[in-house]
């Protein structure tokens, strides 16, 4: 849908052109990434770190802040 937006003010020719390659450009690109994601979680340590990160995240959404008394209300 992106591609058929970013094509659509080109000539009709040129327009299936760019359909055609955009499309399959999104289907490669969608397969390397997807391997070199799998590349990583092959990685012990990454699955450590990354659980360890989601874990302080997790913690710091659940403490509340608290709220900072110079800052004023406006009615806009």
């Amino acid at each position: 849908m992106v591609i058929a937006l970013a094509a659509r003010s080109l000539p009709a020719r040129q327009q299936k052109q760019a359909i055609f390659w955009g499309a399959g450009a999104a289907i490669v690109l969608r397969i390397v990434l997807t391997l070199f994601a799998v590349a990583l979680l092959s990685l012990p340590w990454l699955k450590l770190i990354g659980s360890v990160l989601l874990f302080w995240i997790g913690i710091k959404l659940l403490i509340p802040e608290d709220a900072d008394p110079d800052i004023k209300r406006t009615s806009t």
